[in-house]
């Protein structure tokens, strides 16, 4: 094993972690519910709760949809069929109102948890980054990372 004496040693950089703050969470988790408690914890899975609060939103806004052709076809319909699609456009009228309480009722959670999830410390994670100048070849990186 042979070495070599290196020439130039360029100091190591220690990123700064950056904080996160309640007023941070809070105004991440309005647009899309779940990443406020991502930033807060760390962890992906909260981003469920967007799908959830979307996907009843959207569940609403078909339901009404269904509803406004069932009460068209209705003003044109006459007889049995006229009954039959006044019902099914309450019924979708309906359907539509509970799935959007639902998307309110889960975004309301989402801000009540925003406001109320612990902030993971991050102080503690430290990455080093070293560069050295090797004589003949070049660059040597190393990086250490502590968790």
């Amino acid at each position: 094993v042979t070495g070599k004496k290196v020439e130039q040693v360029i100091p190591t950089y220690i990123p700064v972690q950056k904080s996160v703050s309640r007023g941070n969470i809070m105004l991440s988790s309005v647009f899309l519910p779940g990443l406020g408690q991502k930033k807060a914890s760390g962890k992906g899975g909260h981003l469920l709760l967007s799908g959830l609060v979307y996907g009843t939103a959207g569940a609403s806004l078909y339901f009404y949809l269904q509803h406004n052709n069932y009460y068209t076809d209705y003003k044109e319909a006459s007889g049995a069929a006229r009954d039959d699609l006044f019902d099914k456009s309450v019924s979708s009228f309906n359907m539509s109102q509970y799935m959007l309480y639902g998307a309110a009722g889960l975004w309301a959670v989402n801000m009540i948890w925003s406001a109320a999830i612990p902030i993971k410390d991050t102080s503690q994670k430290k990455m080093n980054i070293g560069l050295m100048k090797l004589p003949e070849n070049g660059y040597l990186i190393s990086a250490k990372y502590t968790f």
